[in-house]
């Protein structure tokens, strides 16, 4: 199934917004922990917060290891998306998303196969 999020990041994040994201990645991350692992989706694999990305994908027995979420902090105009095929951690996906876009609304641009309202 070709279920996919999409992410445009128009410019580097700010040191300062960087620190806000990974913040508010690890509370999403922890809240979901049952469903993530690390980016290959490996069975007692943590998700993947570090200075330069944040990496993740679904755990193998929830329908995960699908791919990777993959989440640069300086790629100036690079175009992003992570295939979920609606496993369970799509929903992280789509947080994380909407994370970044309140912490940088003008860092990066949404789309998604499942129309507008997966962002709303």
């Amino acid at each position: 199934m070709g279920y996919s999020q999409y992410f445009k990041i128009n410019r580097a994040f700010t040191d300062k917004e960087w620190e806000e994201i990974k913040d508010r990645s690890k509370i999403l991350f922890n809240k979901n922990r049952q469903i993530l692992a690390g980016p290959l989706g490996e069975k007692g694999t943590q998700p993947e917060i570090k200075r330069e990305y944040i990496s993740f994908n679904g755990k193998e027995e929830e329908g995960g290891d699908y791919e990777t979420c993959y989440l640069p902090k300086s790629p100036e105009g690079s175009f992003n998306f992570c295939k979920t095929a609606r496993r369970p951690y799509d929903t992280v996906v789509v947080e994380l998303l909407k994370t970044v876009r309140q912490v940088a609304p003008d860092a990066i641009v949404l789309s998604s196969d499942g129309g507008k309202e997966v962002f709303a």
